[in-house]
């Protein structure tokens, strides 16, 4: 998947229910700009790195750290 991708059940459950049965923890989340999309239907350009680094980072910090993790996009 790429970055202009949405989070797509279609594709993502499949994979995500997988793992779940294999007794691995999954989370998901969007850029900001991604979850705007979703609310609006509209299209718009990435947000600034800065702003998609610190989504990112924020989405690992609600991670348990001393778990192992894959990241996949």
């Amino acid at each position: 998947m790429g970055l202009e991708l949405p989070l797509n059940p279609r594709s993502c459950n499949p994979m995500a229910d997988g793992l779940a049965q294999l007794n691995w923890r999954v989370h998901r989340f969007d850029f900001p700009y991604m979850a705007r999309r979703r609310l609006t239907g509209q299209k718009t350009l990435p947000d600034r790195p800065d702003v998609l680094l610190k989504a990112f980072r924020d989405a690992l910090d609600q991670l348990d750290q001393g778990r192992p993790l894959v990241i996949v996009r």
